[in-house]
């Protein structure tokens, strides 16, 4: 049998340690309750993860050691990182999760947290499905807040278990919204297809400046009034027409949607 040289030995030394720390990960030892994991364990992966790596490194510079055993530390090392990731990913959606407990306590309604399961952001329109349906009181019409309480849209159908999201970015979509000026001034919002709103019936003469924000009006059935909408980016007025017309951006990032809330009646 080849002995190792005493180049060897602290590298093994390390892997050997690092294969421990695996060892107790997949026994349980170092798996308490998910959040405290999160909190806790995440700091600690990403130190093993670097360990890793300059193991990594010292081994691919060493003949000495079998192919055998390096594909397998490298198959160790993939495991690691994509439970990182998970734990990550759980972490951030606890976060949303807390922040719309705060934004519908406030609103004073009841409510059902759904995780998107699906979406088409194809030109940022199309339906999200959602993980909630008529079992968890999930009707069509209903409105549709993300964890920040930003307007995002309705309910469009739904099944047992599934429901369907309609964006406000939607063209076939139509908001009663208002906009903050002076007078509180309503129309309609639809979506224009290209991410943008489009915030039409705006009487002329009203003042509508940029950076002026939009909100769901009185006149949205099971709707709160003043949930955010977006903001003006620009108006335009028709001298052939009674009405002006103003373009919104939503204040919301359809691609970073992960879990909504619907408000129930």
């Amino acid at each position: 049998m080849k002995i190792f040289s005493f180049k060897v030995k602290f590298p093994f030394l390390i892997a050997a340690a690092f294969l421990l720390l695996i060892f107790f990960h997949y026994t349980g030892i170092l798996s308490p309750a998910k959040d405290f994991t999160i909190k806790i364990f995440s700091p600690i992966q990403a130190k093993i993860t670097r360990l890793a790596l300059y193991i990594n490194g010292k081994l691919s510079s060493n003949d000495e050691i079998t192919t055998e055993n390096y594909k397998k530390l490298e198959e160790k090392l993939v495991e690691l990182s994509v439970e990182n990731a998970r734990l990550q990913l759980l972490e951030e959606e606890n976060e949303q999760l807390k922040n719309q407990l705060k934004v519908v306590q406030n609103l004073g309604k009841s409510f059902v947290s759904c995780r998107i399961i699906g979406k088409d952001t194809a030109l940022r329109t199309g339906l999200f499905n959602l993980n909630c349906g008529i079992k968890d009181n999930v009707t069509v019409g209903l409105p549709v807040i993300s964890s920040q309480g930003v307007f995002i849209g309705r309910i469009y159908q739904t099944e047992s278990r599934i429901s369907q999201l309609m964006p406000v970015t939607d063209p076939k979509i139509k908001i009663g919204a208002a906009i903050l000026n002076d007078e509180q001034t309503m129309g309609i919002i639809t979506g224009r297809g290209d991410g943008l709103l489009k915030m039409e019936y705006i009487p002329k003469g009203v003042k509508i400046d940029t950076e002026m924000l939009a909100v769901t009006s009185e006149l949205e059935i099971n709707t709160p009034k003043d949930l955010l909408i977006g903001s003006v980016v620009e108006s335009t007025a028709d001298p052939n027409n009674f009405f002006q017309s103003a373009v919104i951006k939503p204040s919301f990032e359809i691609n970073d949607l992960t879990v909504v809330t619907v408000i129930l009646p």
